[in-house]
């Protein structure tokens, strides 16, 4: 095994990792703080009293996986201009446009 190989093999167990240690804070936190507990009023049941904040917890690690995958694209990868291979440069036409292969 290579040494990008295992490299990439250990992103992927923090990554798997987060998850659960994320559901075991949310369940903690409902617990300890009393919000899982029925309402006096109106009771929506177990099913969204539990739910709700679960995939809330989904919707902000999606958000969060979507805003750092834009912030790879923008500032950390190459821009097509200075691309080390003379292949992915784009070329320019007589008229100042791209041709496009």
């Amino acid at each position: 095994m290579t040494q990008n190989a295992r490299r990439d093999t250990q992103v992927w167990w923090y990554a798997a990792g987060a998850l659960p240690l994320g559901v075991l804070g949310l369940v903690a936190g409902l617990l300890l703080t009393g919000a899982a507990a029925p309402p006096a009023l109106f009771d929506p049941g177990p099913l969204v009293r539990w739910g709700l904040p679960l995939v809330t917890l989904l919707t902000h690690a999606a958000a969060a996986t979507t805003v750092g995958a834009f912030a790879l694209c923008a500032l950390v990868l190459p821009a097509p201009d200075r691309s080390p291979r003379p292949d992915h440069r784009p070329q320019r036409g007589r008229d100042g446009g791209t041709d496009l292969p």
